[in-house]
């Protein structure tokens, strides 16, 4: 099975074993994203760089974690996300796909998005 056919919890699974990384996960995911969206326009804005640094950080928490088993190990950590395009994420553009918005750039996070990265 591919990295980008995993369920999340297939892949949370194959984190905890070491079995993959979730620099492995992003960037499978970004590969799938570049080799299909020319076609499919299912992403607005494709946020690569924010997306490695995120896996380099779940990668730290979950060192953090095999050294210390009191480090909580938040349930997505390393699992790459794509958010809809109207939700608001603090410095990347949002647009809800409007003309409108084109050029917004939310100054905070939705609550929603903010506890994905809690």
């Amino acid at each position: 099975m591919k990295l980008h056919e995993l369920t999340i919890k297939q892949a949370r699974e194959l984190l905890k074993k070491g079995a993959t990384s979730p620099k492995e996960l992003t960037e499978a995911f970004l590969s799938r994203i570049e080799s299909l969206d020319g076609k499919i326009k299912a992403f607005v804005t494709v946020t690569a760089d924010e997306a490695r640094s995120m896996a380099d950080k779940a990668l730290e928490q979950m060192d953090k974690g095999v050294r210390d088993p009191g480090v909580p190990d938040p349930p997505l950590s390393g699992i790459p996300l794509g958010i809809k395009d109207n939700m608001c994420t603090k410095g990347v553009r949002t647009t809800c796909s409007s003309k409108m918005l084109e050029n917004f750039v939310p100054p905070y996070e939705s609550t929603a998005t903010g506890r994905l990265w809690e």
